[in-house]
Order: structure tokens, then sequence, then C-alpha cells
């Protein structure tokens, strides 16, 4: 492999190795499961084994030991109203006694969905329009999906700007640096425009939402037609701070935005100190020197792959980058409702 490869770029990102090779508690939605919807350290196990609800006498979660080891809801948990309800205690409790300051310090008040296998969580049709995917399991205190090791989701926008006439693909992108009182990852590179994806929010909301927020990019302009386009979702498996793992789904899009004289992306929630408009060569230049949020490296190499400016005859582990980009998780992912 050569120097030049962005191959370990990626591996700063997706750097969990197999699951399957870890000392990790397989988490499943109920006995019948042959999916897990996430895995658990032994140490979260031992924290919560005991756990009792408010709405039962009984506990939690059921642990079995044959064929292997395995946790998954008791037979009373049944429904994602129940499960969530549960969680949301269990989480809460977890909070106040301190086990497990990181990651439960950085509490936001704020939900992600989580999904379970479709033949066990097939949607009711009263919940269309109500929740991105049909296929909800429960949904969870951002800050407690690592204790689970289940999949969360977000949207990353690469905002950019088309070159002149003569030479329309020397695009360059609008890159902002992330605030220095930032919790995670101070005053690195970022997506022009990214967030987690909230419970009840739809990608294409919470991007309109996003940009608005982060970047004072107006609703009309973002969905003026043929500015944003869907370009994918990229997959990986992270250790977060503390040691925990996090599989992580990012919903990805490119956002043509009108040339620097006509507009340009101003910070409005604090989350960034600027924006700056860069060229493909700064922008591998960053890479290299990774000083990019490390899943926004991801999203930005998948950018220049999508673009040409990546190709096998460039980049050495062009293949093995192009995998690592689509890691199959393991896990649950979303079923959409369909047409109506």
């Amino acid at each position: 492999m050569s120097s030049s490869s962005l191959l370990p770029i990626v591996l700063a990102c997706d750097n969990v190795p197999p699951i399957s090779t870890l000392p990790l508690l397989p988490f499943f939605l109920s006995s019948t499961s042959t999916t897990p919807i996430g895995h658990l350290q032994l140490k979260v196990w031992d924290a919560i084994s005991s756990f009792t609800s408010s709405t039962s006498s009984g506990p939690l979660f059921t642990r079995v030991e044959s064929p292997s080891p395995r946790i998954f809801f008791s037979s009373w948990c049944d429904s994602v109203e129940k499960r969530t309800v549960a969680l949301a205690e269990l989480s809460e409790s977890l909070r106040q006694s301190g086990v497990f300051k990181v990651p439960l310090d950085g509490w936001r008040n704020e939900t992600y969905t989580i999904y379970g296998p479709t033949e066990e969580c097939p949607g009711e049709e009263s919940q269309r329009g109500k929740t991105f995917g049909r296929n909800v399991a429960f949904s969870l205190e951002r800050a407690a999906c690592g204790l689970f090791g289940v999949t969360s989701f977000g949207v990353h926008v690469t905002g950019y700007v088309e070159g002149p006439a003569e030479d329309p693909t020397a695009i360059s992108v609008w890159v902002p640096r992330r605030s220095a009182t930032k919790q995670t990852y101070p005053s690195m590179l970022d997506q022009t425009v990214a967030g987690g994806l909230t419970h009840g929010l739809s990608p294409l909301t919470c991007v309109v939402k996003e940009c608005g927020e982060e970047a004072s990019i107006p609703e009309e302009l973002v969905l003026a037609p043929g500015r944003l386009t869907a370009t994918g979702a990229i997959t990986y498996v992270a250790t977060a701070e503390g040691g925990w793992i996090q599989p992580e789904v990012q919903f990805c899009y490119d956002l043509k935005l009108p040339s620097p004289e006509i507009f340009k992306p101003t910070p409005d929630d604090g989350e960034a100190e600027y924006f700056e408009l860069m060229t493909v060569p700064q922008i591998f230049t960053h890479l290299h020197a990774s000083t990019f949020k490390p899943n926004c490296a991801l999203v930005m190499i998948d950018f220049l792959i999508r673009h040409s400016f990546i190709t096998p005859e460039s980049e050495p582990s062009y293949l093995e980058i192009a995998r690592r980009l689509r890691r199959d998780l393991g896990l649950p992912g979303v079923v959409g409702w369909g047409a109506a």
C-alpha cells in the first residue's frame, strides 16, 4: 500500500474488528429472534441484569447461555411503547448512578430510533408519517446508544460549488471548522452539514432542519430543483469515547450551492466557527493530515470517489476503501413504508 493511500484514514473511523470476534453479549429483541439488534459489553450487563421497570414486577431482560450467551427483552416487554419507557427508566437510572459517566455525561435529551427485524417489527399503518421506517423496535436516548451497541443513523450533506463554465469539474466544497468548545472533536474540520437522525424525523426532514441550523442555508435553496441529491449511505463501526462500540449509518447528500458571490453558508447554532470554500487539492491535504472529523473524512472520501477525484488508477487501495465504506453491520436496517 502506497504511503499516499487514504485507507488509513478510513480505518481510523471504521476501526472495530468483526463483532463476532469480540467478547460482547448479543442483544436480541425476543427469545425467538435470529438477528441481534445490538451488542453489550459484559460490564454493562453486570450493571443492568437485575433492573426492573416500574411498569412490571419482573426483570427487563432475560439471559440464556444455550446455544450461546445472549440477552433479550423479557416476555412482558413486547411493544415499542413498553420497550421505550423501560429503557428510558433504565438509562436515567444509570445516569443518576454515575456508573457510566462516559457516555452518559453527554446526555442530550434526544432520542434515536432503534430498528428491529421486520418479522418482529412489521409496523402499524397508524404510524405511517410519524416514524421513519416501519420496523421500529423502540427509541433510546442518544447518549445511551453506545451502551447497547445499537445502530445510530445520521445525515451528512456535502455542499459544493461547481467550477467555471470552462471547467465545471473544478468543484470546491464548503468545509466548516468545528467550534473549539465542542464536546467532541473540537476545532476539527466537518461536513458542510451533518446531524443525528432523531426519532420521528426522516432523512430529508433532518437535512432541511440541519441546513438551516448549522449553515443558515434556507429551505427554499435546499429543496430547489437540481440542488439536493441523495447519494446513498455509508456504514461503519467506530470506537467511541470510552471504548464504546458504535455501529453507524450515514445517509449522504450532495448539495449544489450557488457561487460564493451569491451565497455563503454561515454558522447559526454555534456548532462551527466558520466555513471555508476548499478546492479538491486542499481537501486531499487535510484528509492526509487527519484534520477532518473521522466519520466526515469517510463521507468526503465517498464524495471524491463519486465525482471521480479518487479512481482505481489513483488510489492503490481503491477496492478495499470502497468495501469499507459499505460495511455489513449485521444489524437491522431501516425498512421503508413504501407507497401509501
